[in-house]
Formats: C-alpha cells, sequence, structure tokens
C-alpha cells in the first residue's frame, strides 16, 4: 500500500519521468502530484507534462502556476498548449481527501481563501488552523520547494528539514503537515499507508 507523490515539478517533464521510475521500481499503486506542474514562464512544456501525468493515470492536484496558465491561456488559441490540456488544468481540484490524509498545493482552505490557497505560505497561523481543523490527519503538500514535516507537541508545533533518505514513521505525530519539496530539484517521497511512514527520497 505504498503511494508515490511528487511536487512542484515546474514544466520540467524529465523530473516527472524520474520520479514516476522511482515509484514503479518501489512497487507504488498510486501516484499523486501536488500541484505546480507545469510552469507559466514555460508554456511550451505544458502538454508534455499533461501528458505523462494522463498516461500514467496520476492523481493531481492544482498549483499557482498551473492555475495562472489555465486562466491566462484560455480562448486564446494557443498553438503551444493544447484546449485538452487546458481543461485538464482547469478542472484539477485544489484538494484531494483520502480518509485521513490530505493532498494539496499549500493550504487546504479553498472555500475561505479560493485561488490565494495555492500561493499563500505556511505560518503560524495556517499551522495552527490547520491542526484545530484536521485534529487528526496527515497533510501532504507542495509549494514550498523544502522538504520538511510540522508536528504538533504539548504547547505548539515543530519544524524540521528532512533530508532525502529519512524515513520518519508517523503513527504517533498526528495530525502533521509533510512539504514534499520540489521534483525539479530532485525531490519525491514514498508514503507507506500500512506502515505509516513516510520516505523521503532522491530523485
Amino acid at each position: 500500500m505504498k503511494i508515490g507523490i511528487m511536487a512542484d515539478s515546474h514544466g520540467n517533464y524529465k523530473s516527472i519521468a524520474s520520479a514516476i521510475k522511482i515509484f514503479n521500481n518501489k512497487d507504488c499503486y498510486s501516484i499523486y502530484h501536488l500541484g505546480d506542474i507545469c510552469d507559466s514562464s514555460i508554456p511550451e512544456t505544458v502538454d508534455k507534462c499533461i501528458y505523462i501525468l494522463k498516461k500514467q493515470n496520476i492523481y493531481a492536484v492544482k498549483g499557482n502556476n498551473d492555475h495562472i496558465i489555465a486562466i491566462n491561456h484560455a480562448n486564446r488559441n494557443d498553438t503551444c498548449i493544447s484546449q485538452t490540456s487546458l481543461d485538464f488544468l482547469l478542472n484539477l481540484p485544489q484538494s484531494i481527501e483520502h480518509k485521513k490524509e490530505i493532498f494539496t498545493h499549500s493550504l487546504p482552505f479553498e472555500k475561505e481563501l479560493g485561488a490565494s490557497g495555492m500561493s499563500r505560505g505556511m505560518g503560524e497561523n495556517e499551522i495552527n488552523h490547520i491542526f484545530i481543523r484536521y485534529s487528526n490527519h496527515i497533510i501532504f503538500r507542495g509549494h514550498s520547494h523544502t522538504p520538511e514535516i510540522i508536528c504538533k507537541n504539548s504547547k505548539s508545533f515543530f519544524l524540521k528539514t528532512v533530508v532525502p533518505d529519512t524515513t520518519i514513521n508517523l503513527s504517533d505525530i498526528q495530525p502533521c503537515i509533510i512539504t514534499c519539496g520540489a521534483t525539479i530539484n530532485g525531490c519525491c517521497m514514498i508514503f507507506d499507508r500500512d506502515k505509516t511512514e513516510i520516505t523521503f527520497l532522491a530523485c
């Protein structure tokens, strides 16, 4: 019951393919991309990125770059982005919830924040809000390109930056917020649902 998780490929389809190869070799039964699949500065790579995700049946959420591309290029008859890819980006959810897991780009508060939830940072107020609303969940997010884990303790919370080849058991530290790190920087991770542990990897 392993799932592969990547985020922030920013139009680099080779980094997506590299992460997928690792996930397949590790027998992941599903894969999630946590947004910023594409990059608004290089729209010419959108079709290749979306093609890979659709071919591999990867679950994805919308990042701020994906949102900008979908809005700015809609109805422009661009030759560099197909309508199929634009429709894919437009229809991506901002968050996916599975039991006690939430997959999002930055903050899982689209009802309150709308599109700004994809680009707003993770400050102390946001962390506290997440821990109150999702008191026994695991939040998987992208946006920040640095792999890290935020856990609650008796008084407040603590943040730990994580390096590749680190495995953390999450059984006793929920709720927690886990930032994947950017696939474009060679970061991805695998969540083992059976063991309730996350492994940060280099890809």
